[in-house]
């Protein structure tokens, strides 16, 4: 098990299917080598093969901001 880290000059966000939802990528998070979101996005990240370190949490679901067209939302 391989961990990557998110390049320093990303600041992305990508759709990650196992969520439903965007997962902000910030320069540093950690993620496992067989993360969809590396598979999906392995342009934002890079070896973290001299330093070891631990596996981050899953992936996190970025709240939307917006509701959905006939969505109704609690005030």
């Amino acid at each position: 098990m391989a961990i990557l880290r998110v390049k320093s000059d990303v600041r992305s966000a990508v759709w990650d299917a196992s969520v439903g939802g965007f997962v902000g990528l910030k320069p540093g998070d950690e993620y496992d080598e067989k993360d969809p979101v590396v598979k999906q996005a392995p342009w934002a990240f890079q070896s973290d093969a001299v330093t070891p370190s631990k596996v981050r949490a899953r992936s996190a679901l970025i709240e939307q901001a917006t509701a959905e067209p006939g969505e109704l939302r609690n005030r």
